[in-house]
């Protein structure tokens, strides 16, 4: 599915894989501007539909607040009930 999300005050998106349980939330970072950033982020869910992640580099503040954003974005598609598999 693609994941709408405004970052850095611009709308984005990305491309976003998803567990039919609980298990690994992976995005792919396909908006041109979000190249300098790791292709893939990794997202947790665990069974009772938390969104959780590792921050990949603590020392890149860009990277940590796409990180916050997009586990927040996910948090709201998790709230509303996982979503179906376009894959």
């Amino acid at each position: 599915m693609i994941l709408y999300f405004d970052f850095e005050g611009k709308r984005m998106n990305a491309e976003v894989y998803w567990p039919d349980s609980a298990g690994t939330i992976q995005v792919q970072l396909t908006d041109k501007r979000l190249q300098n950033f790791p292709g893939d982020l990794l997202f947790d869910i665990n069974r009772y539909n938390k969104v959780t992640y590792m921050v990949e580099n603590a020392s890149d503040r860009r990277l940590t607040n796409l990180q916050m954003v997009l586990s927040k974005r996910l948090q709201e598609i998790a709230n509303q009930g996982t979503p179906k598999q376009s894959w």
